[in-house]
């Protein structure tokens, strides 16, 4: 749970619709999750100060988002692959490179889970 992160808290009936209009305007901080309490939505944002005045900004401990390791994000760099099922196709004309991205697939559970 992380503290004082400026959040939009709106009644959770008009959540979505304010949840649409921040998006829009680029203010929705993605690395922290939305949190409901109380019937009120606390939607985190990058920039309390470019919220419209319409919205009540506070501070709000809310959940840091977990996201899933991706080949890019071992890599520094997005690799171009395919999957076919169980198979991955890695497209890239360097021997090093292509050897790389295939370390850094081999140990992501997510790409090599069997349906």
């Amino acid at each position: 749970m992380s503290d004082d992160i400026p959040c939009v808290r709106v009644p959770t009936t008009a959540g979505e619709q304010t949840r649409t209009t921040l998006a829009e305007r680029g203010l929705i901080d993605t690395i922290h999750e939305i949190d409901t309490t109380d019937n009120y939505l606390y939607i985190p944002v990058t920039d309390p100060s470019a919220v419209s005045d319409q919205f009540n900004v506070v501070t709000h401990g809310v959940t840091t988002r977990d996201t899933p390791t991706t080949p890019a994000d071992k890599l520094g760099f997005d690799p171009s692959y395919q999957r076919l099922g169980e198979i991955i196709i890695i497209d890239e004309a360097d021997d090093q490179k292509a050897r790389a991205v295939a370390d850094a697939m081999s140990n992501l559970t997510f790409l090599l889970r069997l349906s």
